[in-house]
């Protein structure tokens, strides 16, 4: 992976196995200070800009790479995983997150425009999926499908996410996050938003009174003009910001 820098790397292959045993060992211990260590994340970054992404304006959130970009991502984020960095750290902040239009995206991006969702791994996530290749999106999808990434590197995406919103990366298993994305569909604004009359039922506009109700075990009466709202969590969320 860093095959580039090799003014930097301690050839192994002409070392005896105890000698790379010992030079392990220090490297763990810190022992031998600055001068031989394993790689380091700030060395990662360094690496990268001036090799993987030489031409990559810091300030662009997201970008297009050509072939050879891509094939070193899955290294990338392999060695990332086996490391166990930190995605909010800046010396990590590259454009590794595949999208499915093709480009790909600063782990922490400067713009809030610049947010992404994830789609979950089930029937759900296939959904949006389909809906993604019909239609255009300001938001597109973070490619879960990309051969850059591996079930490891995944779940450090998500899990990062939703403990550091600043990165950006909203949940598709979310209802809220859903509603959101699917909002700033093409299909949405050209189609589904000029027929919404079709759709009456599902429109919270539709009848003169709505109550919201928190306790779902009740015993609800059919009444004219009126509909009845499961407030419940995280549907609560959702009514609020709708009203």
């Amino acid at each position: 992976m860093f095959a580039k820098d090799v003014d930097h790397a301690v050839d192994l292959s002409r070392l005896s196995e105890s000698a790379t045993s010992f030079l392990r060992a220090g490297c763990h211990q810190k022992a031998f200070g600055k001068y031989v260590s394993f790689r380091s994340a700030e060395y990662f970054r360094t690496y990268c800009l001036k090799f993987k992404f030489p031409d990559t304006k810091p300030e662009h959130d997201v970008v297009r790479l050509d072939d050879k970009s891509s094939l070193f991502l899955k290294e990338a984020w392999r060695w990332i995983s086996a490391q166990k960095l930190d995605l909010n750290d800046t010396t990590v902040d590259l454009w590794l997150v595949p999208l499915t239009d093709g480009c790909f995206r600063q782990v922490v991006p400067h713009l809030a425009s610049s947010e992404v969702i994830y789609p979950p791994q089930n029937a759900s996530g296939d959904f949006m999926k389909r809906l993604d290749s019909l239609a255009s999106f300001r938001a597109p999808l973070v490619d879960v499908d990309a051969s850059c990434l591996d079930d490891d590197s995944l779940g450090l995406i998500l899990n990062s996410s939703k403990h550091n919103p600043g990165l950006r990366v909203s949940n598709g298993e979310n209802m809220l996050d859903f509603a959101r994305w699917l909002s700033k569909s093409a299909l949405w604004s050209t189609h589904l938003k000029e027929n919404t009359s079709d759709f009456h039922w599902a429109r919270y506009s539709a009848a003169e009174t709505s109550i919201a109700i928190l306790d779902q075990s009740a015993i609800l009466p059919e009444v004219e003009s009126t509909q009845f709202l499961d407030a419940s969590e995280p549907y609560l969320t959702l009514i609020r910001e709708l009203w």
